[in-house]
């Protein structure tokens, strides 16, 4: 997005007339900064933070003789400086909704499930009805029926064009990539990934969030699902992947077939590699930058593809935050002895109020909820 278009948008926000795309553009703007690494939270403080954002901000303006132009746009770039502000100081405090009223739209969940293609553009796609998906030259390349996002395949495509599938809470989505390996996306999740597979290069996807995939085999093109400081090579299999922000642990569950898990430090000469098989789950420990293996019952975490909730000796601050991404709702919790409560339990098409009363049968807690927004006390 070049500065003219972003200070445009910009405008439009502030003046609360910004589209749900074009809000989605900014958020996209904010998240490219996280992409580009452009600050180190553990030595820097959110001030020194904003004023190197304010800084690149300032040096990509060209230049204009009308100074009072270039001050309107230095004043915007600061009122972005401040939205940037805000979602780090919520960052830090793992806090992922910002409550102020000026910058609530902008970076609140969001309700629909969108789609950036190739070329930047957001689409917002309905739950119901058919929708086509086109490539930079009209070619309709996949289609939206309901619940489920295909993409077909296509031998004469050239050219690698990449897609972006973002899933918000409280919704779920079934994707088909153009091998026919089918993706099952939980709420809250993101993925990324070529609209048309080489026939001769390796499978990559991106992953953000929590996704079961069911890959189609083909040993001369492995396929590669890249989870931040983890990535899972397969040939063909089952398998679900969980990497959320908020937790620890990046998890992958083999259900069937066979995987191999391995990070790539940029300083490390060789990689951790370690081969999962059916019913063991692999474990990428962010701050220990090791992987943990262990023998599991692959149901609770792989049930959420059939709508259900189980909890296996699970902490209730864990829990509440799957249930947030699940209901779309916010958990304020002013009772911490609850936090560290462990619970075993599952739920199938029970409301949340029904769920949270039944664990205030075990750990007695009161609880009230104003629109999306549910508080615990003692």
């Amino acid at each position: 997005m070049d500065d003219k278009h972003f200070l445009f948008l910009l405008e439009k926000y502030l003046a609360k007339k910004a589209t749900p795309e074009e809000e989605q553009i900014l958020m996209d703007y904010y998240e490219s900064f996280q992409e580009k690494a452009l600050w180190n939270e553990q030595i820097e403080s959110e001030d020194e933070i904003k004023k190197r954002i304010y800084s690149k901000i300032k040096n990509q303006i060209q230049q204009d003789e009308n100074s009072i132009r270039i001050n309107n746009l230095l004043k915007y770039a600061a009122v972005f400086i401040g939205l940037i502000g805000s979602l780090y100081f919520f960052k830090n405090t793992i806090i992922n909704l910002v409550t102020s009223s000026n910058t609530d739209s902008l970076i609140s969940k969001r309700d629909h499930i969108t789609l950036t293609l190739d070329n930047g553009k957001i689409e917002t796609l309905s739950e119901d009805g058919i929708h086509k998906i086109v490539d930079t030259d009209g070619n309709v390349i996949g289609e939206k029926k309901g619940n489920e996002i295909k993409y077909f395949k296509n031998k004469k495509a050239t050219n690698t064009a990449y897609n972006k599938l973002s899933i918000p809470f409280g919704k779920r989505l079934n994707l088909v990539l153009s091998d026919g390996t089918k993706v099952k996306l939980n709420s809250g999740s993101t993925i990324s990934y070529p609209t048309q597979f080489s026939d001769k290069e390796t499978r990559h996807v991106s992953i953000q969030g929590e996704a079961y995939f069911d890959v189609v085999k083909d040993p001369s093109r492995p396929f590669i699902v890249d989870a931040n400081q983890v990535h899972i090579k397969v040939l063909g299999t089952q398998f679900n992947v969980s990497h959320y922000g908020t937790s620890p642990d990046i998890q992958t569950v083999l259900v069937e077939g066979a995987i191999e898990l391995y990070n790539t430090p940029k300083t490390a000469i060789s990689s951790t590699r370690v081969k999962l098989t059916p019913g063991q789950k692999g474990s990428w420990n962010k701050t220990a930058k090791k992987i943990i293996v262990d023998s599991v019952d692959v149901q609770p975490y792989i049930a959420w593809i059939q709508g259900k909730l189980v909890f296996k000796k699970m902490s209730f601050i864990h829990i509440a935050e799957t249930l947030e991404r699940h209901f779309d709702i916010q958990i304020k919790n002013d009772y911490p002895l609850l936090n560290h409560q462990i619970y075993s339990a599952s739920f199938n098409g029970e409301t949340i109020e029904e769920i949270l009363k039944t664990f205030s049968e075990d750990t007695p807690f009161s609880f009230t909820r104003k629109g999306n927004i549910i508080s615990i006390t003692k």
